[in-house]
């Protein structure tokens, strides 16, 4: 979301890799505060390994599609077919346990977390080095195009 955001900001077109339905689970930094907080008043959770997440997987196209809808660029993106060598397809929590254990429940939705993350993230400042990381993926064979 940072490397989409800060291109958004710039007036740059936003690159989604391969096809855009790689999924991801997104958590807002309550609901992950939220989850730590349960644990740490759970004897039941000594020693145990408990996946906290959304619970609910997002494609990337979509999580563009977010951020250039609240920015007012909703067509700033486009889906390239490239991709990074070794990326992981899909990627998302399975939060059952944390559920059943813990009586965790994540209280923010994506949009509510995308929001406070793009009013957050319009007052910070960043460098943006992705044509630098880009540039390096490629010399090293690691950013590659679509078959």
């Amino acid at each position: 979301m940072p490397i989409f955001l800060n291109k958004l900001k710039s007036g740059e077109t936003v690159e989604v890799y391969e096809d855009g339905l790689e999924l991801r689970d997104l958590i807002h930094v309550s609901d992950v505060v939220q989850a730590n907080l349960l644990a740490l008043n759970c004897g039941r959770a000594a020693g145990e390994v408990i996946n906290v997440g959304s619970g609910q997987p997002v494609s990337v196209l979509k999580i563009a599609e977010i951020l250039g809808e609240l920015v007012g660029r909703p067509q700033a993106f486009y889906v390239s077919g490239r991709y990074r060598v070794g990326d992981i397809r899909h990627c998302f929590a399975d939060i059952q346990k944390a559920a059943k254990v813990l009586g965790y429940v994540p209280a923010k939705s994506l949009h509510e977390g995308i929001l406070d993350f793009v009013n957050w993230a319009l007052h910070e400042t960043a460098t943006n080095q992705t044509r630098r990381a880009e540039s390096e993926l490629t010399a090293s064979n690691l950013l590659r195009k679509g078959i």
